[in-house]
């Protein structure tokens, strides 16, 4: 079993080591660079990363998107993109909202919800989701 920020993950394939791998980078994807060269070397990182991630046996998409729940990156179809960046993005908020009303001084850092078809990871950052959706059946 591994670990990821209170989650637990059944196996080796999980994606937990990408995500702890883009949690350090997606600002910078996201942000307005000062240094181009710089911002263009931390895109090249995410898109690898993003890569890493949908390689994994399992994994039906990856998504970030903003607080507000605007996509971003994506590799759904663009329905199931709006679909899911709306939804998630809600959710994790008010995930967030719970943890924060339950302990002012603690934040979610990771969010795993599980269903008979799917498993949707979201990992938050202060002004975006990584969002991955996974087939959780697969052995």
């Amino acid at each position: 079993l591994t670990r990821h920020a209170g989650a637990t993950f059944a196996n080796s394939r999980s994606v937990s080591g990408p995500l702890n791998a883009i949690s350090s980078v997606i600002c910078v994807f996201c942000s307005d660079a000062a240094d181009k060269r710089k911002g263009e070397t931390m895109s090249t990182e995410v898109e690898e990363t993003l890569k890493r991630i949908q390689s994994h046996r399992g994994v039906k998409g990856v998504l970030i998107c903003n607080s507000e729940g605007v996509p971003i990156r994506s590799n759904l179809p663009a329905e199931d993109e709006q679909t899911y960046s709306a939804l998630v993005s809600q959710l994790a908020m008010k995930a967030n909202n719970v943890v924060r009303n339950l302990d002012e001084a603690d934040e979610l850092t990771f969010l795993r919800i599980r269903s008979k078809k799917h498993e949707i990871m979201i990992a938050p950052d202060k002004e975006f989701l990584l969002i991955v959706i996974q087939n959780p059946n697969l052995e």
